[in-house]
């Protein structure tokens, strides 16, 4: 149904009379008015772009302008993109280019958005944003203030949506053009988009969570102005542990971590930290596990296509190809028995151990925890190899009456 071109209608430019209608429209509505070499500026704007979405960008400029402001400060852009890089800049001006650059650089790296504490959390991880915030000071517990992004997110009224994503509720950019926009603005180098995912990453492994301290570098003004020694120190970010699984008291599962499910492979493979994608997801028994019993097949197979897509090793490739074959051919299996994983995956996948390293690694994990789940597991190849005419196994459920 999505896929049918009947089922979109295209979002055409309003046209320069109807775009003026609408910006005067809420100017009264906001009890405001402008010069009439403002309207000017407004009329010549429209006149090279009347899509809702520049009207609505403009309409949000202008509201800021006064009577008295000089000419060199009422300037309007003449496409979206332009538009929506100016409000980026006015905001770095007045909130600090790095806490806003960084800000909105993990919301747009980000899969499926960011929560709240998840982004206070990044930046709280983050030294450059910390290093600029506390210049002149030495903080008690070295967090990001609350309060810094709260003043960044009002300046940003309606273009950064909340939504629901992994049973959380994130914020995303609420259009498509702010996304490309600060992909253009802030990823412009490939190492600065690296350094954003890497430390994405970082966050969903848990490295730094539960109490363990970070190590950072004074600054020199923090090293002249305290008389300190030491050119590094240590401090506890105050971040969350990031299970697979959180468990009630009395040991019984809880929840299931969805979003580290779902953002942490996604971060690996655009850092290029491709052996801890290996070691921590995709050859990692315990991560299959908990994947297979809090989502569909589905969504664990396609972190395979994902980074198959993405990775240049053939071997890699081929390793990856054959674990995710073999998922697909327990598919009818491990969709109502994820417990049956370590079967599976030995049963298929145990002719490929002497040429393929991390599925001897996968394979050895099998061994090792697959037990805690089911204890019958195989000792010798006993089921269909993955990379033959065989690529699903359907389940039929046959009624019988008497």
């Amino acid at each position: 149904m999505v896929d049918k071109d009947e089922n979109f209608i295209e979002v055409r430019a309003l046209g320069e009379d109807l775009a003026m209608q609408v910006i005067k429209m809420w100017m009264r509505t906001s009890c405001r008015d402008l010069t009439n070499y403002q309207w000017r500026l407004v009329s010549n704007a429209i006149d090279k772009c009347s899509l809702p979405i520049f009207v609505k960008l403009v309409f949000a400029e202008i509201c800021r302008w006064r009577s008295y402001t000089k000419s060199a400060d009422t300037h309007l852009a003449n496409t979206v993109m332009d538009s929506i890089m100016m409000l980026f800049e006015r905001i770095e001006k007045q909130h600090g280019r790095i806490l806003v650059f960084h800000a909105l650089a993990y919301i747009t790296a980000a899969k499926s958005g960011l929560s709240e504490s998840e982004l206070e959390d990044l930046i709280s991880l983050d030294d450059k944003v910390l290093d600029d915030v506390y210049q002149y000071h030495l903080p008690p517990v070295r967090r990001i203030p609350p309060l810094l992004w709260t003043r960044i997110r009002n300046d940003l009224p309606n273009y950064l949506s909340e939504r629901e994503a992994d049973g959380v509720s994130v914020m995303n950019w609420y259009h498509r053009q702010f996304r490309d926009s600060a992909k253009e603005r802030y990823f412009k180098n490939m190492n600065m988009a690296t350094y954003f995912h890497s430390m994405i990453a970082d966050y969903f492994l848990g490295i730094w969570g539960g109490g363990v301290p970070k190590p950072f570098k004074y600054t020199e003004i923090q090293r002249h102005r305290f008389n300190l020694t030491d050119k590094e120190g240590v401090a506890d970010r105050k971040v969350p542990m990031q299970p697979l699984v959180f468990y009630s008291k009395d040991g019984k599962v809880s929840r299931y971590n969805l979003r580290k499910f779902g953002e942490l492979p996604f971060h690996l493979v655009r850092s290029r930290r491709f052996k801890d994608l290996y070691e921590n997801v995709l050859f990692n028994y315990e991560w299959l596990h908990a994947k297979l019993s809090s989502c569909p097949l589905q969504a664990v197979l396609s972190d395979y296509e994902d980074a198959c897509s993405n990775i240049d090793d053939k071997d890699s490739r081929r390793e990856l190809m054959l674990v995710a074959d073999a998922l697909r051919l327990g598919g009818a299996v491990l969709g109502q028995h994820p417990n049956m994983l370590a079967p599976q995956l030995i049963g298929r996948l145990l002719p490929e151990v002497a040429t393929n390293p991390n599925i001897k690694m996968l394979l050895n994990d099998c061994d090792v925890k697959g037990p805690n789940q089911c204890a019958l597991l195989p000792v010798y190849h006993c089921l269909h190899t993955p990379g033959g005419p065989l690529k699903v196994l359907l389940k039929i459920n046959v009624v019988t009456t008497h």
